[in-house]
């Protein structure tokens, strides 16, 4: 993946971070995170709460849901501690 040019210009940390930048998820991870075993409620409980205005795309069959779009949902539907380790930020 990665030449030895690239291992010499530049820090380890500075992957890491893009990794970190570029992660993304299913919608059955985002589900599962919910507690919710079903992507279809997951979708109802999208709709009901206002986000399906806010990301159309959660409402789509296979979607890729990034890193950014983590922080909205759980904006509108709230944060639990599955989410919260998927996102990497503290309990």
């Amino acid at each position: 993946m990665f030449n030895e040019f690239t291992r010499r210009t530049f820090p380890i940390q500075y992957f890491v971070i893009l990794q970190q930048s570029f992660s993304m998820y299913s919608i059955s991870q985002i589900a599962s995170a919910y507690h919710i075993k079903q992507v279809r409620y997951f979708k109802i409980h999208v709709k009901n709460s206002g986000l399906g205005e806010v990301l159309p795309k959660l409402l789509e069959n296979h979607t890729t849901i990034y890193r950014k779009e983590l922080l909205i949902i759980m904006e509108y539907l709230g944060a639990t501690p599955k989410m919260l380790k998927i996102y990497d930020l503290p309990l």
